[in-house]
Protein backbone atom coordinates (compact mmCIF):
# COMPACT_ATOMS: atom_id res chain seq x y z
CA UNK A 1 0.00 0.00 0.00
CA UNK A 2 1.23 3.21 -0.99
CA UNK A 3 0.44 7.45 0.32
CA UNK A 4 1.23 10.60 -1.54
CA UNK A 5 4.19 10.49 0.36
CA UNK A 6 5.24 7.58 -1.49
CA UNK A 7 4.94 8.69 -4.88
CA UNK A 8 7.51 8.67 -7.35
CA UNK A 9 7.87 11.71 -9.50
CA UNK A 10 6.70 12.36 -12.59
CA UNK A 11 10.32 12.94 -14.00
CA UNK A 12 11.45 9.72 -12.48
CA UNK A 13 8.15 8.03 -14.36
CA UNK A 14 9.33 9.41 -17.65
CA UNK A 15 12.58 8.32 -17.23
CA UNK A 16 11.10 4.51 -16.47
CA UNK A 17 9.62 5.03 -19.94
CA UNK A 18 5.55 5.22 -18.70
CA UNK A 19 3.17 6.33 -21.11
CA UNK A 20 2.20 9.97 -19.98
CA UNK A 21 -0.79 11.63 -22.29
CA UNK A 22 -0.07 15.20 -23.27
CA UNK A 23 -2.43 16.64 -21.69
CA UNK A 24 -2.15 14.43 -18.35
CA UNK A 25 0.69 16.97 -17.66
CA UNK A 26 0.76 19.14 -14.48
CA UNK A 27 -0.29 22.46 -14.54
CA UNK A 28 2.41 24.76 -15.77
CA UNK A 29 4.59 21.94 -17.44
CA UNK A 30 5.15 22.35 -21.55
CA UNK A 31 2.30 20.43 -23.86
CA UNK A 32 4.14 18.26 -26.30
CA UNK A 33 3.84 19.81 -29.89
CA UNK A 34 3.00 16.58 -31.75
CA UNK A 35 -0.08 15.60 -29.93
CA UNK A 36 -1.82 13.24 -32.85
CA UNK A 37 2.06 11.36 -33.33
CA UNK A 38 2.57 11.29 -29.61
CA UNK A 39 -0.44 10.02 -28.14
CA UNK A 40 -1.07 6.94 -30.49
CA UNK A 41 1.89 5.47 -29.65
CA UNK A 42 0.58 4.92 -26.38
CA UNK A 43 -2.39 3.22 -27.03
CA UNK A 44 -1.84 -0.30 -27.76
CA UNK A 45 -2.54 -1.58 -31.03
CA UNK A 46 -5.59 -3.26 -31.48
CA UNK A 47 -4.37 -5.42 -34.02
CA UNK A 48 -2.14 -7.39 -31.70
CA UNK A 49 -4.56 -7.64 -28.50
CA UNK A 50 -6.54 -10.90 -27.84
CA UNK A 51 -10.63 -10.52 -28.89
CA UNK A 52 -11.12 -10.91 -24.62
CA UNK A 53 -10.19 -8.61 -22.46
CA UNK A 54 -7.32 -8.63 -19.93
CA UNK A 55 -7.50 -7.19 -16.41
CA UNK A 56 -3.82 -6.72 -14.57
CA UNK A 57 -3.36 -6.05 -10.91
CA UNK A 58 -0.64 -4.00 -10.81
CA UNK A 59 1.99 -3.84 -8.12
CA UNK A 60 4.66 -1.50 -6.91
CA UNK A 61 6.99 -4.51 -5.43
CA UNK A 62 9.56 -5.10 -8.68
CA UNK A 63 10.89 -1.35 -9.73
CA UNK A 64 11.96 -2.91 -13.18
CA UNK A 65 8.56 -4.31 -14.61
CA UNK A 66 6.52 -3.34 -16.76
CA UNK A 67 3.75 -3.12 -14.16
CA UNK A 68 5.47 -1.46 -11.60
CA UNK A 69 6.31 1.40 -14.00
CA UNK A 70 2.30 1.99 -14.92
CA UNK A 71 1.77 1.56 -11.01
CA UNK A 72 3.98 4.32 -10.36
CA UNK A 73 2.18 6.26 -13.56
CA UNK A 74 -1.41 5.66 -11.95
CA UNK A 75 -0.22 6.59 -8.23
CA UNK A 76 1.17 9.79 -9.07
CA UNK A 77 -1.33 10.65 -11.72
CA UNK A 78 -4.20 10.07 -9.55
CA UNK A 79 -2.46 12.84 -7.14
CA UNK A 80 -1.24 15.02 -9.37
CA UNK A 81 -3.87 17.50 -8.70
CA UNK A 82 -5.25 16.24 -5.21
CA UNK A 83 -5.22 19.11 -3.06
CA UNK A 84 -3.28 18.58 0.51
CA UNK A 85 -5.95 17.46 2.52
CA UNK A 86 -7.32 14.55 0.33
CA UNK A 87 -3.35 13.65 -0.18
CA UNK A 88 -3.10 12.94 3.66
CA UNK A 89 -6.91 11.43 3.66
CA UNK A 90 -6.29 8.78 0.81
CA UNK A 91 -4.43 5.43 0.85
CA UNK A 92 -4.34 3.46 -2.42
CA UNK A 93 -4.67 -0.14 -2.07
CA UNK A 94 -4.67 -1.71 -5.48
CA UNK A 95 -4.66 -0.77 -9.09
CA UNK A 96 -6.33 -2.43 -11.71
CA UNK A 97 -5.46 -2.46 -15.43
CA UNK A 98 -7.91 -3.45 -17.66
CA UNK A 99 -7.12 -3.83 -21.70
CA UNK A 100 -10.30 -4.28 -23.73
CA UNK A 101 -9.87 -4.85 -27.34
CA UNK A 102 -13.54 -3.78 -28.58
CA UNK A 103 -13.66 -0.47 -26.63
CA UNK A 104 -9.74 0.33 -27.65
CA UNK A 105 -10.85 -0.11 -31.19
CA UNK A 106 -14.14 2.30 -30.65
CA UNK A 107 -11.44 5.04 -28.47
CA UNK A 108 -9.00 4.70 -31.78
CA UNK A 109 -12.11 4.83 -34.59
CA UNK A 110 -13.41 8.21 -32.54
CA UNK A 111 -9.69 9.81 -32.05
CA UNK A 112 -9.31 8.67 -35.92
CA UNK A 113 -12.47 10.82 -36.74
CA UNK A 114 -12.05 14.00 -34.39
CA UNK A 115 -8.60 14.59 -35.78
CA UNK A 116 -10.11 14.53 -39.02
CA UNK A 117 -12.25 17.19 -38.50
CA UNK A 118 -10.34 19.40 -36.06
CA UNK A 119 -7.33 19.29 -38.76
CA UNK A 120 -9.85 20.75 -41.54
CA UNK A 121 -10.45 23.54 -39.33
CA UNK A 122 -6.64 23.73 -38.24
CA UNK A 123 -6.80 22.80 -35.10
CA UNK A 124 -5.08 20.35 -33.18
CA UNK A 125 -6.92 17.15 -31.03
CA UNK A 126 -6.12 17.04 -27.19
CA UNK A 127 -6.31 13.81 -25.29
CA UNK A 128 -6.31 14.13 -21.13
CA UNK A 129 -6.70 11.74 -18.12
CA UNK A 130 -10.09 12.16 -16.17
CA UNK A 131 -12.00 10.03 -13.60
CA UNK A 132 -15.49 8.82 -13.26
CA UNK A 133 -16.85 7.76 -9.56
CA UNK A 134 -20.07 5.21 -9.19
CA UNK A 135 -21.55 2.44 -7.38
CA UNK A 136 -19.15 -0.68 -7.34
CA UNK A 137 -21.97 -2.82 -8.90
CA UNK A 138 -21.98 -0.44 -11.82
CA UNK A 139 -17.77 -0.98 -12.15
CA UNK A 140 -16.91 -4.04 -14.25
CA UNK A 141 -19.95 -3.24 -17.05
CA UNK A 142 -18.25 0.15 -17.32
CA UNK A 143 -15.01 -1.73 -17.97
CA UNK A 144 -16.25 -4.53 -20.52
CA UNK A 145 -18.44 -2.52 -22.25
CA UNK A 146 -17.94 0.71 -22.15
CA UNK A 147 -19.43 4.17 -20.22
CA UNK A 148 -23.21 4.57 -20.81
CA UNK A 149 -25.01 8.25 -21.19
CA UNK A 150 -27.29 8.35 -18.51
CA UNK A 151 -31.17 9.69 -20.21
CA UNK A 152 -29.98 8.14 -23.64
CA UNK A 153 -28.13 4.60 -22.77
CA UNK A 154 -28.90 4.05 -19.23
CA UNK A 155 -30.68 5.93 -16.57
CA UNK A 156 -29.49 8.88 -15.12
CA UNK A 157 -27.77 8.47 -12.14
CA UNK A 158 -26.95 11.91 -10.96
CA UNK A 159 -28.98 13.63 -12.99
CA UNK A 160 -28.03 16.18 -16.17
CA UNK A 161 -27.86 19.56 -14.91
CA UNK A 162 -25.45 20.47 -17.41
CA UNK A 163 -26.27 18.39 -20.48
CA UNK A 164 -26.46 14.83 -22.03
CA UNK A 165 -23.02 12.99 -21.87
CA UNK A 166 -20.56 10.82 -19.99
CA UNK A 167 -19.63 13.14 -16.84
CA UNK A 168 -16.04 12.65 -15.63
CA UNK A 169 -13.59 15.01 -13.84
CA UNK A 170 -9.90 16.28 -14.19
CA UNK A 171 -9.11 15.18 -10.71
CA UNK A 172 -9.94 12.08 -8.20
CA UNK A 173 -11.61 14.75 -5.52
CA UNK A 174 -15.16 15.12 -6.81
CA UNK A 175 -15.60 11.34 -8.19
CA UNK A 176 -14.55 10.11 -4.28
CA UNK A 177 -18.16 11.31 -3.39
CA UNK A 178 -19.95 9.37 -5.87
CA UNK A 179 -17.88 6.64 -5.52
CA UNK A 180 -19.80 3.66 -3.38
CA UNK A 181 -18.24 3.10 -0.21
CA UNK A 182 -17.51 0.44 2.63
CA UNK A 183 -15.74 -0.21 5.47
CA UNK A 184 -12.57 -1.64 6.11
CA UNK A 185 -11.18 -3.56 9.02
CA UNK A 186 -9.22 -0.62 10.49
CA UNK A 187 -12.74 1.50 10.33
CA UNK A 188 -11.46 3.37 7.33
CA UNK A 189 -14.04 4.30 4.54
CA UNK A 190 -12.90 2.47 1.26
CA UNK A 191 -14.21 2.57 -2.90
CA UNK A 192 -12.62 2.59 -6.11
CA UNK A 193 -12.65 5.03 -8.84
CA UNK A 194 -12.37 4.81 -13.18
CA UNK A 195 -9.45 6.01 -14.35
CA UNK A 196 -10.19 6.74 -18.04
CA UNK A 197 -8.10 8.21 -21.54
CA UNK A 198 -10.12 10.81 -23.18
CA UNK A 199 -10.88 12.50 -26.31
CA UNK A 200 -11.09 15.85 -25.34
CA UNK A 201 -11.84 17.15 -29.11
CA UNK A 202 -13.64 20.76 -29.98
CA UNK A 203 -14.49 22.73 -26.88
CA UNK A 204 -18.31 23.29 -26.25
CA UNK A 205 -19.02 20.43 -29.37
CA UNK A 206 -17.62 17.28 -28.01
CA UNK A 207 -16.61 17.79 -24.32
CA UNK A 208 -17.41 21.04 -22.40
CA UNK A 209 -16.54 21.86 -18.51
CA UNK A 210 -19.59 23.88 -16.39
CA UNK A 211 -18.88 27.45 -15.43
CA UNK A 212 -20.25 26.79 -12.05
CA UNK A 213 -16.84 24.09 -11.97
CA UNK A 214 -14.12 24.09 -14.35
CA UNK A 215 -12.53 20.62 -12.99
CA UNK A 216 -15.86 18.70 -14.68
CA UNK A 217 -15.41 17.05 -18.40
CA UNK A 218 -18.74 15.92 -19.69
CA UNK A 219 -17.86 14.11 -22.91
CA UNK A 220 -20.93 13.94 -25.66
CA UNK A 221 -19.94 10.25 -26.84
CA UNK A 222 -19.31 7.52 -24.89
CA UNK A 223 -16.83 6.65 -27.61
CA UNK A 224 -14.56 9.77 -26.67
CA UNK A 225 -13.94 7.79 -23.20
CA UNK A 226 -11.16 4.23 -22.68
CA UNK A 227 -11.98 3.23 -18.84
CA UNK A 228 -8.32 1.89 -17.90
CA UNK A 229 -7.65 1.42 -14.48
CA UNK A 230 -10.16 1.24 -11.44
CA UNK A 231 -7.94 2.93 -8.13
CA UNK A 232 -9.11 0.71 -5.09
CA UNK A 233 -8.90 3.27 -2.03
CA UNK A 234 -9.23 3.50 1.68
CA UNK A 235 -10.33 6.91 2.69
CA UNK A 236 -9.34 8.20 6.59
Amino acid sequence: DCTAGDWIDRNQGASLGIPIPPQAVGIGQQRQSNLASSSRSQIPSTSSESQGQIKRTLTSSTPISKDASEYVFVFGQFFLNCDKDLKKKVNITRIDAYETPKLTSQYLMMKSKIEHGLMQEGLISEEMWVYHGTKSTRIDDIMSSGFKIGGIDAVKANGSAHGLGIYTSKTPMDPIKYSSVGVCRHRKKKGMIIMARSIVGKKDVHSWSPTSNKDWMVFRRSEQLLPSYVVHYEFS
